[in-house]
């Protein structure tokens, strides 16, 4: 189980991770492409699955993540990204690879992970979990 921890959005706005009965949790930085490259999957994503939150954690701070979005056009708008992460997960979930992803329930229990940019994978855990899910 994942440890509440006090984080915030772009918008300085609270960002709670047991709001959602699924979240998609992904951990990323500016200079990594894939991460980039899952990111824009993920969004879309997230409009085939309204049910499910996905949040992206980076460490890289608020105005370096507008600034990327800004030159390279991107709009997260169903991502709930989250600037200033300082690694308070790593240790217990052993993040050692960039892009990765946390599949959580409304309780914070991991449900699955995928490492390195494994959008399909991480798409079969979603449509696994999507069912399991449903209200």
């Amino acid at each position: 189980m994942l440890p509440q921890i006090k984080l915030t959005d772009m918008s300085r706005k609270s960002v709670k991770m047991d709001e959602s009965d699924i979240t998609v949790i992904c951990f990323w930085n500016r200079h990594c492409r894939p991460c980039i490259r899952e990111l824009t999957a993920l969004n879309i994503l997230a409009e085939d699955y309204p049910n499910i939150r996905f949040i992206a954690l980076t460490p890289d701070s608020n105005g370096e993540v507008k600034r990327l979005m800004g030159r390279l056009h991107l709009k997260w708008e169903n991502i709930t990204v989250v600037p200033d992460y300082r690694d308070e997960f790593d240790d217990t979930l052993h993040i050692y690879v960039y892009p990765s992803n946390v599949i959580i329930d409304k309780n914070r229990v991991i449900q699955g992970a995928t490492v390195g940019g494994d959008t399909r994978q991480l798409l079969r855990s979603l449509e696994r979990l999507s069912g399991t899910f449903k209200k």
